[in-house]
């Protein structure tokens, strides 16, 4: 290991939306990243003619996630399509969205399916991001790539 680099930052495996991947704006943050990443279900659909291979790639990320849960001692960031933090066009204050209860259950099952083979116990921890103020997502959730971000130091 590197001198300095604390063990949990350096193995810390991240699951967060194909976005993380291949957005311009967003991808050199996540590059040389332990990540996994998942097609959400707003962008599963589109196009069309690559739902196929979306839904396959996954259920490779999941059984990924199952393997790292089988082995235990893995920390797992995921995103569960909430815990960005967000303006509320009504109020005008940035909140965490909410959490997707069908991507946290996804989880809840696939680390019940390692324990259930040999794995070790699963723990969940709820946490939510406060990045708003240093890249803000943009304004409408799943537009097409490259939207255009205001990012405000201060």
């Amino acid at each position: 290991a590197r001198a300095g680099i604390n063990p949990i930052a350096r193995d810390v495996v991240f699951m967060a939306g194909d976005r993380v991947r291949d957005d311009a704006t967003v991808a050199p943050f996540s590059m040389g990243r332990n990540l996994l990443t998942v097609y959400s279900k707003k962008h599963i659909a589109s196009p069309p003619e690559l739902r196929a291979t979306k839904m396959s790639h996954n259920r490779k990320t999941l059984k990924e996630a199952e393997t790292l849960f089988k082995a235990g001692g893995a920390c797992l960031w995921l995103a569960p399509s909430g815990g960005r933090d967000r303006r509320d066009p009504a109020s005008g204050k940035v909140i965490p969205a909410a959490f997707d209860p069908d991507a946290i259950e996804m989880m809840r099952l696939t680390a019940r399916r390692a324990a259930a083979n040999g794995g070790r116990p699963t723990h969940f921890y709820p946490m939510a991001m406060a990045t708003y103020r240093l890249l803000p997502p943009p304004e409408a959730v799943g537009g097409a790539l490259g939207e255009k971000r205001v990012v405000t130091y201060g």
